[in-house]
């Protein structure tokens, strides 16, 4: 249950998308479901990638059905990798499998990234853009291309070779490979961007770079300094911006970055999420890297408790929410509170079905700020459910192929300290 507001009542529902019937829409939901992404280009699209293909997933025009649109133009991702990354750079989506040239998708058409101009190389993690370049992660490395509005654009890898004695900057070895990136906010600046936060799953480093290329003649490896030790972030489909913080999932839990600075003279060196061990303990650390979050109605919602399908993908029975509301008050902030572990539990056919989280996120719609759940169904196939922003709602909206809508109230516990 939610007390936001001050009084108890149930979580925000969820509503089911209805998908336009096509053969595209048939082959994502039924596929192999590997990652998503919203894309900001017009009104607003998510790409997905399934069975190693690539879809478009837009919002109609007019009347209710979204369409799905198979974009792969013969250019397939590796169909048995469990998630690639995806990252936005100006108006080219770039997504990485880890094994194949990335894809690059720029609204109209999708292209392999071109080894012979130096175009995106091959990364083996999660990718950044930020201060006008595209960073990638390659295991302990990463490297930045060019700057945007330069000679040779921003999906050129160029200029690395400016760096003094090299051309990628390198994580210690004893922290493994880069598991997250982020840009961290900035006030007060002309990009409102400041340092790139860099995590594996034993650390996280804040790396400062010039911006300007001339600059790193001088520079021999980035200006890295060691934020946290010993727990880092799993997943960077989880790694958050809340404000000026970053939230995250560790192994042991849920962590900031700020919180850990600002503790690091206590004893201890522990997650914030103590309440909810009761749903964490029971997450398998192996698939952590595949959880996903969103910052949402002032919300952090994070997948949690994996269920593996080696058919159909990794998907989570649940959302583990912590409410930011309290501290949003003028006349004082309380710490943030937990909302509980929130499931989606469908009546179909007289039959309860236990709906998987395959990945959540979150975009802008005609400028209107939306939150999306890719899930899997009992039958496998993966569908997509909005989440309503907080208000009065008592059920989850069902929509069936045919277009008809099935109200399912939704159940909720109140659990006491004792």
């Amino acid at each position: 249950m939610t007390f936001r507001g001050g009084y108890a009542k149930t979580r925000p529902g969820f509503k089911r998308i209805s998908i336009a019937s096509s053969a595209a829409a048939t082959a994502f939901s039924t596929g192999k479901f590997q990652g998503a992404s919203y894309y900001d280009y017009s009104t607003g699209q998510f790409v997905a990638v399934a069975g190693g293909n690539t879809y478009k997933i837009a919002p109609p025009s007019s009347g209710t059905d979204w369409d799905v649109t198979d974009i792969t133009n013969s250019i397939t991702m590796s169909s048995t990798r469990e998630r690639v990354h995806f990252c936005q750079a100006e108006q080219y989506l770039i997504i990485q499998d880890g094994t194949n040239r990335p894809l690059i998708w720029d609204g109209s058409s999708a292209a392999r990234s071109d080894a012979a101009t130096n175009e995106v190389p091959i990364g083996t993690g999660p990718m950044a853009y930020g201060q006008g370049r595209l960073w990638v992660a390659q295991g302990r490395t990463f490297v930045a291309g060019d700057i945007v509005g330069g000679a040779n654009g921003v999906l050129k890898f160029t200029e690395n070779s400016f760096l003094s004695g090299g051309g990628a900057f390198t994580v210690p070895t004893a922290t493994g490979g880069v598991t997250a990136m982020r840009f961290v906010a900035a006030p007060n600046t002309g990009l409102g961007q400041g340092e790139l936060m860099i995590f594996t799953s034993d650390a996280a480093y804040s790396v400062v770079v010039p911006s300007d290329r001339y600059d790193w003649y001088a520079v021999s490896d980035p200006q890295q300094r060691v934020v946290l030790i010993h727990n880092g972030a799993m997943s960077h489909f989880s790694t958050e911006l809340v404000n000026g913080d970053v939230f995250f999932r560790s192994r042991d839990g849920i962590r900031s970055v700020v919180q850990a600075v600002r503790d690091f003279q206590s004893l201890g060196n522990t997650p914030m999420s103590r309440e909810m061990y009761r749903i964490l303990k029971y997450d398998d650390p192996k698939y952590l890297q595949y959880s996903s979050g969103v910052l949402f109605d002032n919300r952090y919602l994070v997948t949690s408790q994996s269920d593996f399908d080696s058919t159909t993908g990794i998907g989570f029975k649940g959302l583990v929410a912590l409410d930011f509301d309290l501290i949003s008050g003028l006349s004082g902030k309380a710490p943030a509170a937990y909302d509980g572990f929130w499931t989606l539990d469908i009546t179909r056919d007289s039959t309860t079905h236990n709906m998987s989280f395959l990945h959540i996120v979150k975009g802008r719609f005609s400028d209107v700020e939306r939150c999306f759940a890719f899930v899997r169904n009992a039958t496998g196939d993966t569908e997509l459910w909005e989440l309503t922003s907080d208000g009065d709602e008592i059920e989850d909206t069902d929509v069936d192929s045919a277009g008809a809508t099935t109200a399912n109230k939704i159940t909720s516990e109140i659990e006491t300290p004792s």
